[in-house]
């Protein structure tokens, strides 16, 4: 009444609204209305029809929907071109740089520089061959091929494995790495998917944290829930990165405390592997202060049928 008022006289109100129907159901409708007028211009009763639009605000609003993840698709194959075309070129260039240092000029070096040149070669083949496995995982997972297998697993056993994996990148910059074992502990998970995540999280703790620091590791139980934390004492992180972290489409990368490189990458297959579960993962981080990169997964005794179905809404 308030919009017909101060409209133009010979023009109708149209409104699209939801309406309450007797069985307690909701319906799209469109509203058509329009003032009667006095010879002196005042309104003196209005008259509406309304038509049911349910179908076609359904079809518009499955467009919308759809438009939305065209778009997240679009920005993941432009992150992930973007990931092949530098991240993943960089560690081959410093291979074939190096490599063809040293067989140019092998007379020209001693034993020290040549062992620091190969070291050079090392580190740069096992960042590319780290990527390579995050982007075939992550595909895979986007594919719907990544195969989530979920069994009885000793966490305290999974943990040691990869601690022994990342004690050599570990001892390159001097950092500790402590795993606080409690109650010795049965998780049902996907093997594979648990050693990428905590391989990943460990990974991003030393590259993050300055020589002479410390890692932990630790595991809380909380009802059919176990929480693993990697926390480290480097350099942490602002509010507004924390809030980017886990979205593909933000490109967070940044470089670590001796320069390292990285995509990005690892942290979102972290979240992709972990909701699989039917779990969670989050952040607790300050600048200056260090970060605690926490996640959680079922127990044994979780039930597996709604194990499954979030593993399947997941896909």
């Amino acid at each position: 009444m308030s919009d017909l008022s101060k409209g133009i006289k010979s023009a109708p109100a149209i409104y699209e609204l939801e309406e309450l129907c007797k069985d307690g159901s909701w319906i799209w409708v469109e509203a058509t209305a329009e003032a009667f007028y006095d010879k002196d211009g005042n309104i003196t009763g209005y008259h509406g029809v309304s038509r049911d639009i349910t179908k076609r605000k359904k079809a518009e609003l499955k467009l919308i929907e759809h438009e939305a993840q065209l778009k997240e698709l679009n920005s993941t194959k432009d992150k992930l071109f973007s990931i092949i075309a530098h991240d993943l070129r960089n560690p081959f260039t410093a291979i074939l740089g190096f490599s063809d240092m040293l067989i140019d000029k092998t007379n020209n070096f001693n034993a020290a520089e040549s062992e620091e040149y190969l070291g050079y070669i090392k580190s740069s083949a096992k960042r590319a061959l780290n990527l390579l496995d995050n982007l075939l995982a992550w595909a895979e997972s986007q594919t719907g091929n990544n195969i989530y297998n979920p069994e009885k697993t000793n966490l305290q056993s999974v943990i040691d494995e990869i601690l022994d994996l990342s004690e050599s990148a570990a001892k390159i910059k001097n950092i500790s790495l402590h795993f606080n074992k409690s109650t010795d502990l049965d998780v049902y998970a996907d093997l594979n998917m648990l050693k990428t995540i905590l391989r990943n999280l460990i990974s991003n703790a030393i590259k993050y944290t300055h020589t002479n620091g410390e890692i932990n590791i630790s595991s809380l139980q909380r009802k059919n829930n176990i929480e693993i934390t990697v926390s480290d004492n480097g350099v942490g992180m602002s509010e507004e990165i924390r809030n980017k972290l886990f979205k593909i489409d933000k490109g967070i990368t940044t470089k670590g405390t001796a320069n390292e490189k990285g995509s990005g990458l690892g942290l979102i297959l972290c979240k992709d592997f972990v909701e699989k579960h039917g779990g969670e993962i989050w952040v607790k981080s300050e600048s200056g202060k260090g970060s605690a990169f926490i996640f959680s997964l079922p127990l044994d005794d979780f039930d597996k049928s709604k194990l499954s179905k979030a593993a399947h809404n997941s896909v």
